[in-house]
C-alpha cells in the first residue's frame, strides 16, 4: 500500500461527538481528599492531594495576591465547622517568572499535598459543602472541585462530589 493510500485510510472524517467523548474526562490532574484525626478533640486535618500528569502545573496559594487562579480551598460559611485560613503545602513551590511579564510567581509542577485544620463545633449530624478552585496550566481552565464534609453518628467523612 502506498503512503498516500495509508494516509487517506487513516484520515477519515472525524465525528465531533466522538472527539468530545474521548477528551471529556482527560484531566491532567487527579485530586483526592482525606480527613485525619489529631491529638486535640474536635480538631481534624483536611488533606487535599494533587497528582499532576502531562506537564500540568498550577499556582501555589503563596503566590502574590495579584495572580488569579491560584489554588484555593474553601468551605461555605456554616455553624458546624471552621476551616482554618492557614495551610501547609508540601513540597514547597518553586519560584518562576510569569510568562506574561507580571513578575515572579510560585508554581507547583509536582504532586502536592495541602493540609488545613478543621474545628468541629457540634456533636450533631451535618453535611457541609466546600470547593477547591484553581487554574490548571497549560490547559488554562478554571477548575472547580466540590467536596462535602459530613458527620453521621459521630463519624466524620469527606467525599469529592
Amino acid at each position: 500500500m502506498s503512503n498516500e493510500k495509508l494516509i487517506a485510510a487513516n484520515n477519515k472524517p472525524g465525528n465531533i461527538t466522538e472527539a468530545k467523548i474521548a477528551n471529556e474526562n482527560k484531566n491532567p490532574y487527579h485530586i483526592t481528599f482525606n480527613l485525619e484525626t489529631t491529638e486535640v478533640d474536635n480538631i481534624y486535618e483536611l488533606s487535599v492531594n494533587m497528582e499532576l500528569f502531562d506537564g500540568a502545573y498550577f499556582l501555589s496559594p503563596s503566590s502574590d495576591n495579584m495572580f488569579m487562579g491560584k489554588i484555593d480551598i474553601s468551605i461555605e460559611k456554616n455553624k458546624y465547622l471552621e476551616l482554618d485560613s492557614n495551610y501547609s503545602e508540601k513540597p514547597a513551590p518553586v519560584e518562576e517568572e510569569d510568562p506574561f511579564g507580571n513578575g515572579p510567581t510560585m508554581v507547583q509542577r509536582v504532586n502536592t499535598s495541602y493540609r488545613k485544620t478543621i474545628k468541629i463545633n457540634t456533636s450533631k449530624d451535618f453535611k457541609q459543602s466546600g470547593m477547591v478552585m484553581f487554574t490548571i496550566e497549560p490547559k488554562c481552565t478554571l477548575e472547580k472541585i466540590a467536596y462535602t464534609i459530613s458527620s453521621k453518628a459521630g463519624k466524620l467523612t469527606v467525599e469529592q462530589q
